[in-house]
């Protein structure tokens, strides 16, 4: 009988299964509801990964393989890579042309799988059946090492995957930047301007045009997180299962290498450490690139073939689209040493051939940096068009960028420019800091002190096993040549802005070396050596085992318990409350009408509000300068030329950038030109009326303080619109009119709209005349020398408060 036509028994037997299964589904129904179960969301993150994963795979193979023939793992981690490529510049174009809409989801990966056609799949059917037949070959014994190595990254990959199914393990960077920036694009439907030149649109985030296609998924915002989370995982994943192979058989080709090397990444264990680990930022996202870069650069390298320089310049593009540290350490080293190599071969070809025989190479070349120049369009020709400036604001002295506001030379020099915390000191001292890396960087972490202090959790296999290289027999030159690139890489990495998390980029780079090292060891050598190399590689592996459960996490501390509780959700009946993720913000955009913009004042993070966002943080934005504006008139017409339609501010900040000018015309404002105020718990929301208050002003601030660093007496507002941070920063000026004592000073508040106080030895305003003043802000400015003042605006005959 067919096997498609049961008997009556199998009959019989396949029903009273379904019917034990229907019965089953309605007991426990009565308990967790079947469509609430969390299953059903895993499976739909699962899906669209596996649909954008292949999609981009698809397209690449057909950019890839009719161009250039590759070994198995170098072919799939260069497809792979080439179609994420081009799957983030289609989301960019879609953007430029505001198709943000929720079709796009499923139609952009359609389109890719209909153009990658059915060759794709029958390549992989193909290489599968020949994988197979080589693994029938294996010796038990070798079968069942690789079986343990594979079983080792699997655990490390499963660890990684439990992470990652809470939203709130999204990295402090993501939910101001990357995801935020998504977000923004997907309820726009477009990329837009952001008119106050807020800096982090300007950088490259690639990222964020993969994560955008994430939030233009159904759902709530749980699930946009989600599916960018394992939009993030996948591409870990493949980088480990494809890229760290490929790097390997690249560096050893005369070696017979087995696909479990992959699990060389889990030896470097700061991959579990908050900030180095998976949380929806970019340095992942550039790591898909790193193992085609390096592959690439061996197949170009020999005779600078045509097929292998333009591939190798999509990759470079794609890391430069990512972020800019990754393109330091990607990017840089290769291309100088490509270019090294093709002067040296295009110089002895014309030596011995003429230079008609130099023509060809010079073209690859060409076409290459042409290639190159074209794939980066989405950020430098994005940024001309939008901002005048083609890395604005790198480039401010050159082009008419734009916004620029009258300062914004001297924020971007003595701010923006200066406020790198991870370089070191540029003498003498901090060159030997730099070279010293080469070996140090792996055993003295270079993080925040309050993530996991001063213990070492990168991982330093590749360092400890270089000496050993240095002296065995075996040199193979592909693989020095690795161990030089990484080295060469760490220079700029350390000199300009050395965060281990940067690392992360070129870690298939790292781990691929390692693995290859181990193996020259292992293999020969005798078994003293081989012992010794196990012995090694275990003690990292035990040390590092721990690293896992650090709860460094900065806003939850411990992912691991998120997860648990987001898992035991629906047996202890909390099923909604439980997909609630990154208040307030979702709180606060739900106030907020449909197009509303709301400027965020010294506050950052602002994933899940859900509104577009104006930030106003210097120096991260050159186009808001609050001190500059003399009146109301002004400040209306600042935040109308930056379309805002409401202002949004936390609780006190301590610490500002900017100076006492701007405090006051900025909490003038808010208290007493704007309307329908609402106060919440975490900040207070006004909206901007829609005519500016055009009625006299008088800025007159009366400061009563310590007489240090600011003296008692009168002063204008705009007088303290000075330098306060930076080499040229600036002393408070002196009063217009000084006070005696603080009695004297107390009797000319009834004069003044702004007051000023030092808590240290003045706790409050005194007199009839405070029953007019509200306290704004308590502030220190960088020219206060640690300082604190209060700041207190008089209250204005305006209709102003809708309480919450």
């Amino acid at each position: 009988m067919s096997r498609w036509i049961p008997s009556p028994r199998e009959a019989a037997v396949a029903i009273a299964l379904v019917v034990a299964a229907i019965g089953f589904g309605r007991f426990v129904h009565r308990f967790y509801e079947i469509e609430a179960w969390l299953f059903w969301r895993l499976a739909f993150y699962w899906v669209a990964s596996a649909l954008w994963s292949g999609a981009c795979f698809a397209v690449g193979h057909r950019i890839v393989r009719p161009r250039l023939r590759l070994p198995f793992y170098a072919h799939a981690a260069v497809a792979f890579a080439t179609g994420v490529l081009v799957f983030g510049v289609a989301v960019f174009v879609a953007g430029a042309l505001s198709l943000y809409r929720a079709p796009l989801f499923l139609g952009l990966p359609a389109v890719f799988l209909l153009v990658g056609g059915r060759g794709p799949w029958r390549y992989l059917a193909d290489r599968w059946r020949r994988l197979s037949r080589l693994r029938r070959r294996l010796p038990l014994t070798e079968t069942a090492f690789h079986l343990a190595l594979v079983a080792f990254g699997l655990l490390g990959l499963g660890m990684l995957y439990f992470l990652i199914l809470t939203p709130d393990n999204v990295a402090y960077d993501a939910r101001w930047k990357h995801l935020a920036l998504a977000e923004d694009f997907a309820i726009t439907g477009g990329i837009r301007r952001f008119p106050e030149g807020w800096t982090f649109a300007t950088r490259p985030h690639f990222a964020s045009y993969l994560y955008t296609w994430a939030f233009l998924a159904p759902g709530r915002l749980f699930d946009h997180i989600e599916v960018a989370a394992h939009l993030e995982f996948v591409a870990f994943a493949l980088t480990c299962w494809l890229g760290v192979p490929a790097v390997v058989r690249a560096l050893l080709p005369k070696e017979r290498i087995g696909w479990s090397v992959w699990a060389a990444r889990f030896a470097f264990p700061g991959v579990f450490v908050y900030d180095s680990t998976l949380g929806c930022g970019a340095d992942h996202i550039a790591a898909v690139f790193a193992a085609p870069v390096l592959v690439l650069l061996y197949r170009a390298w020999r005779d600078l073939d045509r097929g292998a320089i333009l591939i190798l310049a999509l990759q470079l593009g794609a890391v430069v689209l990512v972020k800019y540290t990754a393109a330091i350490l990607l990017a840089t080293i290769p291309m100088a040493a490509l270019g090294l190599r093709a002067s040296w071969l295009i110089g002895r070809r014309a030596r011995r051939e003429g230079l008609g025989a130099a023509r060809g190479p010079l073209t690859s070349l060409g076409l290459g940096l042409g290639l190159l120049l074209l794939v980066t369009t989405p950020l430098w020709l994005k940024n001309l068009l939008l901002y005048g400036d083609p890395l604005y604001p790198v480039l401010h002295a050159h082009f008419d960028s734009r916004p620029w506001m009258d300062r914004a030379s001297y924020a971007f020099e003595q701010g923006y420019l200066a406020m790198r915390m991870w370089r070191p000191s540029r003498d003498l001292a901090g060159v030997k800091a730099t070279l010293a890396s080469l070996y140090e960087f792996s055993f003295y972490p270079n993080d925040w002190i309050n993530h996991h202090g001063e213990v070492p959790v990168f991982g330093s296999l590749f360092t400890l096993l270089i000496p050993a290289l240095l002296i065995t027999r075996r040199r193979p030159w592909r693989l020095w040549g690795a161990v030089a690139l990484v080295e060469l890489a760490l220079l700029p990495w350390y000199w300009l802005n050395h965060q281990d998390r940067y690392l992360q980029a070129f870690m298939p780079w790292m781990a691929g070396a390692t693995a290859a090292m181990v193996i020259v060891l292992w293999r020969h050598h005798g078994r003293l050596v081989k012992a010794a190399v196990v012995g090694l590689v275990a003690l990292q592996i035990v040390w590092g085992g721990d690293a896992y459960f650090f709860q460094t996490q900065v806003f939850i501390g411990s992912p691991q318990k998120w997860t648990l509780g987001l898992l035991e959700g629906g047996y202890r009946g909390s099923r909604e409350r439980r997909f609630e993720t990154q208040a307030p913000w979702p709180e606060l955009g739900a106030v907020l009408p449909e197009g509303a913009r709301v400027v965020l004042h010294d506050a950052d993070r602002h994933l899940g509000l859900g509104r577009q966002a104006v930030m106003d943080v210097v120096p991260w934005q050159f186009g808001i300068d609050y001190g500059a504006q003399k009146t109301p008139a002004e400040m209306h017409a600042l935040f109308a030329s930056v379309g805002a339609t409401h202002v949004f501010w936390p609780p006190s900040r301590r610490y500002g950038t900017e100076n006492l000018a701007a405090d006051l015309m900025f909490f003038d404002f808010v208290h007493n030109r704007a309307v329908d105020r609402r106060d919440f718990e975490f900040g207070t929301l006004v909206r901007i009326s829609d005519q500016p208050d055009t009625r006299a002003f008088d800025d007159s601030t009366l400061a009563i303080t310590c007489g240090e660093p600011l003296a008692t007496g009168l002063y204008r507002a705009h007088d303290f619109w000075i330098t306060s941070y930076g080499a040229g920063e600036q002393p408070y000026p002196k009063p217009r009119e000084a006070f005696a004592s603080d009695v004297e000073a107390m009797a000319a508040l009834e004069d003044a709209h702004f007051a000023i106080t030092q808590p240290r030895c003045v706790q409050a305003l005194m007199g009839p005349a405070a029953e007019a003043f509200d306290w704004a802000v308590r502030r220190s400015h960088g020219n206060a020398g640690g300082a604190i003042f209060d700041i207190w605006v008089r209250r204005a005959e305006l209709p102003r408060r809708a309480s919450r």
